[in-house]
């Protein structure tokens, strides 16, 4: 915080120089990523129970090795291509930069395109509030913080109370299912998914 702040200083030329500039900031011991096993990531969907959002949230982090948060959830149904089997991750749509700043195509598996023909077939065309929502990921119900159809922002409080059920490390984070596709992938001889910008 302090390299922030005198650096702001420095530039409006509130202070001369910057006294922590060469002060290194400490490093946090990063978290080791949790491989989820194939039974794990079925115990972990099955948690989800009746929530649908939910068991295709994880399943769509698991499939496709996307960002939790910055890539699946801000998935529209323009970005779904059933019939080519890819999801198009945008970046730069309306203010909204992935972390990479390059939007890319990621392929579906077939369990994954089977879901979301299921979801689409449920969602797509509901009404709320006189028309259908743009966003796959989105509430159902009007509440006090939110409008019905309008895009979900987290899903992190969801997804630790399906890895408690499920009985998972407590360890776990919702980004951990990216890990595990891109492990998979190389375990099985193929490169890391997500391949081409837009």
């Amino acid at each position: 915080m302090l390299h922030r702040i005198f650096a702001l200083a420095d530039r409006r030329e509130y202070r001369e120089g910057n006294p922590v500039a060469r002060t290194e900031m400490p490093k946090a011991d990063r978290r080791d990523p949790v491989l989820l096993s194939p039974e794990q990531l079925e115990a972990l969907l099955e948690a989800c129970g009746d929530r649908p959002m939910m068991r295709l949230y994880v399943l769509t982090l698991a499939e496709t090795g996307m960002r939790c948060d910055s890539e699946a959830l801000h998935l529209t149904w323009d970005d779904v291509e059933l019939e080519g089997g890819f999801i198009r991750i945008a970046s730069g749509r309306n203010g909204h930069r992935v972390k990479s700043g390059k939007g890319r195509y990621v392929p579906m598996t077939a369990r994954l395109t089977a879901a979301i023909r299921e979801h689409f077939a449920r969602y797509r065309f509901a009404g709320y509030n006189g028309g259908p929502t743009p966003w796959v990921f989105h509430h159902e119900r009007t509440a006090l913080r939110y409008a019905a159809g309008s895009r979900i922002q987290t899903l992190h409080e969801g997804f630790r109370r399906a890895a408690e059920r499920a009985k998972l490390p407590p360890e776990l984070h919702q980004h951990n299912p990216r890990h595990r596709r891109v492990a998979t992938s190389l375990a099985e001889g193929r490169s890391a998914p997500a391949t081409g910008p837009c």
